[in-house]
């Protein structure tokens, strides 16, 4: 699994860049350019900042795709 990937998957498990970069003792902004490279790859957004940050459909996707292979 890439390491954008494992970003994604402590982002989308906290709902909270601020709380993934603490978890994975990195800066806020480079989780936010993780994020944001997946979705410069993927060319949909993963997330929804506002009104409140969550998934979005295509993040749902990815996050059940990415669960599944960090099973296998």
């Amino acid at each position: 699994m890439q390491i954008n990937q494992e970003i994604f998957l402590l982002v989308a498990e906290e709902l909270s860049i601020q709380k993934a970069a603490k978890r994975a003792c990195i800066t806020q902004q480079c989780v936010s350019d993780h994020i944001k490279r997946m979705e410069a790859q993927y060319q949909v957004p993963l997330f929804t900042r506002r009104p409140h940050f969550q998934l979005t459909q295509h993040g749902e996707e990815v996050l059940t795709i990415l669960k599944k292979m960090k099973q296998s």
